[in-house]
């Protein structure tokens, strides 16, 4: 039914129009699926890594599914040599990092056809030799992509595991600010209120948005001074220049969401996140710690939402947020980690040796909880 095809590099930059119409014709994607992330990605992160870019086009040769995919070398345990085939935008590697990661990943399938595209593309995968494990990273409980997974992986292959990942927080946006805040906690909702009224008596600042490229790099100099800041680490020249070039190209279609407050020519708190599809998703954020007291950080916010939702923004995601920017919203969902094995030598002592140590630290969390409530109660 389509033809399956590789992309080279090249390729891939000219895939760039099409891309974008066949996101026009998916359901329940996510800003990490567009082609200015993936291709940014690729572009600043691929040392080390094999392109493995597949397509999917139908009779008429109209593109309708894309995996975008790459081959890594690992090494597990400081010994065991695997290649594994991955999503662009993330990684086995779990490397902590500053601006790299993508929070949600999936396969871009054309709605119409989406089963069959999944058939197509675990077909394709298992007639190819050239890795070991094949590592389909933080998939949404909803995507489905992963309940096709969950639902037939057995008739592809025999080696697997499944790993439920941690909660992810979003929330539905209603048409005024003062219906929003009346879904958070009472204490929570004054703390903010007493927060905004000191930092408006103190700086009247208001929030400021990045409109175009020639904010973008004043913008991101100084988010990047902030988040070094914050993390105590430098950021690298290629996250420096990944989240700069998703930035110019998403301004085009206004998707660039570069959020800031200044004090005399200070930035006081800054935020990087992104538009799509009538949601914002909050990619990251830092505050200057000279302004720390006034609570710069739960402003920033504040005035965000107030600025969406007068944008008739519908929901927001926050993704891998840190525990206090949970309290912004309450509902949530997980997200899951696949792993199929290729059936190498290779990939079977690494599913077994991964498995039994996720078995083991399962097993020692259940004790820890149980030991709690013992001692609790």
């Amino acid at each position: 039914m389509f033809s399956v095809s590789l992309s080279s590099e090249v390729g891939f930059f000219d895939l760039r129009d099409e891309w974008e119409l066949l996101l026009k014709e998916t359901e329940d994607l996510d800003f990490f699926s567009t082609w200015e992330w993936n291709y940014s990605w690729w572009k600043n992160f691929k040392q080390n890594k094999r392109l493995f870019l597949i397509t999917f086009c139908d009779s008429n040769n109209n593109l309708v599914g894309i995996f975008p995919g790459c081959i890594v070398n690992y090494k597990y345990l400081g010994f065991l040599k695997i290649d594994v085939l991955q999503f662009i935008g993330r990684g086995i590697e779990k490397q902590k990092s500053i601006g790299e990661y993508s929070n949600f990943l999936d396969v871009i399938a054309h709605k119409e056809y989406k089963p069959a595209i999944y058939d197509a593309l675990l077909t394709y995968l298992k007639s190819h030799k050239d890795f070991d494990v094949i590592y389909f990273d933080v998939l949404k409980a909803t995507s489905s992509f992963f309940l096709f997974l969950k639902n037939n992986i057995e008739d592809y292959y025999k080696a697997f595991r499944f790993e439920k990942g941690p909660r992810v927080y979003y929330e539905s946006l209603p048409e005024n600010l003062d219906n929003y805040l009346k879904i958070l906690s009472s204490k929570f909702r004054s703390n903010i209120r007493r927060h905004v009224r000191k930092w408006e008596a103190n700086h009247g600042e208001k929030l400021r948005v990045v409109k175009d490229r020639d904010s973008v790099t004043d913008f991101f100099d100084n988010f990047f001074k902030l988040v070094q800041t914050r993390h105590q680490k430098n950021v690298s020249t290629e996250r420096r220049a990944f989240l700069q070039e998703v930035a110019n190209y998403s301004l085009e279609k206004n998707r660039f969401y570069g959020i800031y407050m200044k004090v005399d020519d200070r930035y006081a708190a800054v935020a990087s996140n992104y538009l799509y599809d009538n949601k914002g998703y909050g990619y990251q954020h830092a505050i200057n710690p000279q302004f720390s007291k006034s609570g710069p950080g739960t402003v920033l916010i504040y005035y965000m939402f107030e600025n969406l939702i007068e944008k008739k923004i519908g929901h927001f995601e926050f993704l891998q947020a840190k525990e206090y920017i949970k309290q912004w919203g309450k509902n949530y969902r997980y997200l899951y980690d696949v792993y199929l094995g290729t059936g190498t030598m290779r990939s079977k002592l690494y599913l077994t040796v991964y498995s039994s140590i996720e078995n083991t630290k399962s097993l020692l969390k259940r004790i820890i909880r149980r030991t709690d409530r013992i001692s609790q109660g």
